[in-house]
């Protein structure tokens, strides 16, 4: 009978792990970041009470490729290494370990978007079809064989809230198919069209900053592609981030104004001043501190949000002067 450990840390993770019980796939073992090192993934999940409940061994690790983790996967003598929510490279060593191979899942249709933070990218992008693949491991990025894909639809207001529960839905219907297959030796395989490949590049809290004076659909745009499970697009408002959580684009502008000025609540809702005379509808906010929030609870008609060329200029006058 084939043999597993798993490998993840992240929401997608627990997914995948509920299909692995369910379908009754044996786990050796679940190895996942410690609770004090969650703070590296905005999605993080413990692990530990689903193995707990299941009976199956939970072992921590923040760097899957240490001498320690290589030691304690090959003591399993695994058929396969599942490696689902991890951002991790496997190395060479870890690759080489299972009888049959190490399994992947990646956000996008392979081989485009290889790479990192491929759902808010996909968006970006402004894609409109997208897939899940689960693949083979090899010693590259995101380049090893397929094994089944899942297409998906990318709707005009996709966020990276919803894009990624499809994600889910997809991951959970390719293992519904897939583990019965690799449990009993059928191991598909498809190459990847290299020459056709594009690369996604790691994003980080900071670049989800609002510039208002980019016009509406971009920062619309950026908004969605920022929202949960993700941190969120921020801008700056007395003096405290605010994250803007959900917003929408008015077709018809009404106002003219200064980039990140609030024109007028409606119905507890902002709109606000962006850049190329459009305006946006903001809908729901967090400030740094406090619980999410309809805009009317914080934000102030005529008061504005961000950082302007002025405030900058200003600023390094300021510290020139010191």
């Amino acid at each position: 009978m084939s043999s597993a450990v798993f490998i993840g840390t992240v929401q997608i993770s627990l997914r995948a792990l509920e299909r692995f019980i369910a379908l009754d796939f044996p786990l050796n073992a679940i190895f996942t970041l410690p609770f004090d090192k969650g703070h590296r993934h905005s999605d993080y999940v413990d692990l530990v009470p689903i193995a707990n409940l299941n009976g199956i061994e939970c072992v921590h690790t923040d760097f899957i490729n240490s001498s320690e983790s290589i030691k304690k996967i090959k003591s399993y003598e695994p058929d396969f290494i599942f490696c689902i929510g991890w951002s991790q490279i496997l190395s060479r060593n870890l690759l080489e370990i299972p009888q049959v191979g190490c399994v992947g899942f990646h956000p996008s249709a392979l081989p485009e978007n290889r790479g990192r933070a491929v759902i808010p990218w996909t968006i970006l992008q402004g894609r409109t079809k997208t897939a899940g693949t689960l693949f083979w491991l090899d010693k590259g990025v995101d380049s090893g064989d397929i094994i089944i894909q899942n297409p998906i639809s990318v709707d005009y207001d996709e966020s990276a809230s919803t894009l990624y529960d499809k994600q889910v839905l997809g991951l959970e219907n390719m293992l519904n198919e897939a583990l019965p297959l690799l449990k009993d030796g059928v191991l598909p395989r498809t190459a990847q069209n290299h020459g056709t490949a594009t690369y996604c590049s790691k994003r980080t809290r900071i670049d989800g900053f609002i510039n208002w004076e980019l016009p509406a659909l971009d920062i619309w745009t950026l908004i969605r592609a920022s929202s949960k499970p993700y941190p969120g697009a921020f801008s700056l408002y007395g003096g405290s981030e605010i994250v803007i959580w959900e917003a929408d684009l008015i077709k018809s502008p009404m106002y003219t104004g200064i980039p990140g000025q609030i024109q007028a609540i409606e119905n507890g809702h902002a709109i606000v001043s962006c850049g190329g005379d459009t305006n946006l509808i903001v809908k729901k906010v967090q400030v740094s501190g406090h619980n999410e929030e309809i805009p009317s609870e914080v934000l102030k008609v005529q008061s504005r949000m961000g950082l302007s060329g002025y405030d900058l200029v200003s600023k390094i006058i300021g510290q020139n002067n010191k």
